[in-house]
């Protein structure tokens, strides 16, 4: 669980540097993805680990 919530944070950290000008799959798609993957890897064992 503790690498999912690493990946998570991971993926908010990296969407701190969205800009205007930015790239969607960049710094849009690719954070959100990250984060996705992370919160399903915490989040799925979580109720059942008591």
């Amino acid at each position: 669980m503790t690498t999912g919530i690493g990946i998570t944070i991971f993926g908010f950290a990296w969407l701190i540097f969205l800009g205007l000008e930015s790239n969607y799959w960049l710094m849009v798609a690719l954070p959100m993805i990250l984060i996705g993957f992370g919160r399903a890897l915490y989040l799925v064992p979580l109720p059942t680990s008591g």
